[in-house]
């Protein structure tokens, strides 16, 4: 099954879970079929694999409000003429940036060197040396968080 970005609307074909790897940092992109993405002959890019293997892998660059990917290949993740990803660049234009939204899982922690971020009581201020967390929700528009 040929990975595509030809849609308008975000359905269950087009709604990806990001798994990142703690160790290397790089993610995985499992599919709602329960495959994930990988990459196979010639840099295309399919939605075909059964567990998380070298080749299911990607580097996730953060360009501004897009992100791009780049496949265990070195190559970057492009969208072809008919729509169809393959990662075939060796460098990063348009064509290789994506937009990644959170549609599940719009929440945010956050944790610093010296503990949790949490609002400080009684004002707009906040702290970063706390032992528990406060969750923050972030909302998307225009291509940001």
């Amino acid at each position: 099954v040929n990975v595509s970005a030809n849609q308008d609307e975000e359905l269950n074909h087009e709604t990806f879970q990001l798994q990142i790897d703690r160790d290397t940092k790089k993610c995985s992109l499992h599919t709602n079929a329960g495959s994930y993405w990988t990459l196979v002959a010639h840099g295309g890019i399919q939605a075909v694999a059964t567990e998380v293997a070298a080749n299911t892998m990607f580097d996730i660059e953060w360009r501004g409000r897009r992100v791009a990917l780049r496949a265990s290949n070195g190559r970057y993740v492009c969208t072809k003429r008919n729509g169809q990803l393959a990662a075939v660049s060796d460098a990063v234009g348009e064509d290789e940036e994506f937009t990644l939204k959170l549609i599940n899982r719009p929440m945010l922690v956050l944790r610093g060197e010296h503990g949790f971020v949490c609002y400080h009581r009684g004002s707009n201020l906040l702290d970063s040396n706390r032992s528990v967390y406060d969750v923050f929700h972030v909302g998307f528009s225009d291509g940001a968080y």
